[in-house]
């Protein structure tokens, strides 16, 4: 019995504690995605003229997130514990809403692993639009960096569409991206952020 112990004792592993390796600072091609610097307020008319208006209520716009490049330890053979050698990332969230904040806009830019235990990474753009229960969300790749980017879109949840031309509420805008989800459609340009959305009542349109 004590031999077993003793086996036992020796078979059980220790799983390192993360690892930082480096820093990643974002850079222009995923900064210059999203247009809103800080404390703005987004102004939208609909059809009969009612005005929303949107205001940030968050702003963490710099933060480094821990993005694992190698994993070290994986649960299965740790006992339940894991671990990684990791960047700190630069990342940036914008979030707004109405005075009510039933309208809530979370938009973000973060990091990605183009594969895994690969420091070869790339920015993602993330925007989602809740009203009341509806919602509506998107992704569109802001830096490939050295990964492939048509492959990266064909890997994205939700990926927004790229049109050449849409037309809100009689206003036609180009270089658009769009999701058209059954609830909510987003309509969203790197130059001005959000343009425009449908709720399935109304079309909303950005007040310049």
């Amino acid at each position: 019995m004590l031999l077993a112990l003793v086996f036992a004792s020796c078979e059980h592993k220790i799983c390192p504690q993360d690892k930082q390796v480096g820093t990643v600072e974002m850079q222009t091609n995923a900064k210059e995605f999203v247009p809103y610097t800080s404390n703005d307020t987004l102004q939208f008319l609909n059809e009969q003229a009612q005005l929303m208006q949107l205001f940030e209520i968050e702003n963490i716009h710099n933060f480094h997130e821990k993005l694992c490049v190698k994993h070290l330890c994986t649960e299965p053979q740790f006992d339940g514990e894991s671990s990684c050698e990791y960047v700190a990332a630069e990342s940036k969230k914008w979030v707004f809403a109405n005075a009510s904040q039933d309208v809530v806009l979370d938009i973000s830019l973060f990091p990605n692993i183009y594969t895994s235990d690969t420091i070869v990474m790339y920015y993602q753009f993330g925007i989602t639009l809740s009203i009341n229960e509806a919602v509506g969300m998107g992704n569109a790749v802001a830096d490939a960096q050295n990964a492939d980017s048509l492959l990266l879109v064909s890997q994205l949840p939700n990926p927004l569409l790229k049109v050449d031309t849409v037309v809100i509420k009689n206003e036609l805008f180009q270089n658009v991206l769009q999701i058209q989800s059954p609830a909510i459609k987003l309509y969203y340009q790197v130059e001005k952020g959000l343009i425009g959305f449908e709720d399935g009542e109304h079309q909303w349109v950005l007040v310049n």
